[in-house]
């Protein structure tokens, strides 16, 4: 699952920041990489880019209101998880992870990051 997360941020250039839980899974020194995202106690531009995203692509990530220090969504979000994913509020089921993931890879238009941007168009967090 790891390398399909890679080549969707690194095709994509998506800008992606992770929770306390998925710390480890993208190394920290990757180009795209913003920081930890955990609501309010997250650094102002961490919290800023993944809020005022138009479109969070999540991988395995539960967004509660523990994890996400009160912050639950956007109006346009991606989730994929085992065996299910979520586009907008529409759940599709007997989805793996990884055929999510190449088959986004596959839609969207590959750019170039600008990491000294103050706001993403899209983000992706795990």
């Amino acid at each position: 699952l790891q390398s399909a997360v890679l080549r969707l941020l690194e095709r994509c250039q998506i800008p992606f920041a992770t929770h306390l839980m998925g710390k480890g899974v993208i190394g920290e020194d990757h180009p795209c990489y913003l920081g930890h995202y955990i609501g309010r106690l997250s650094e102002t531009s961490v919290r800023q880019r993944v809020e005022d995203s138009d479109c969070l692509v999540v991988v395995g990530a539960c967004l509660s209101d523990v994890n996400t220090g009160f912050f639950t969504s956007v109006e346009y979000s991606i989730e994929v998880h085992q065996g299910t994913m979520r586009v907008g509020k529409a759940w599709f089921t007997d989805v793996s992870e990884a055929d999510a993931l190449t088959r986004l890879t596959d839609l969207i238009t590959p750019r170039h990051f600008d990491a000294s941007r103050s706001f993403s168009r899209t983000s992706i967090a795990s």
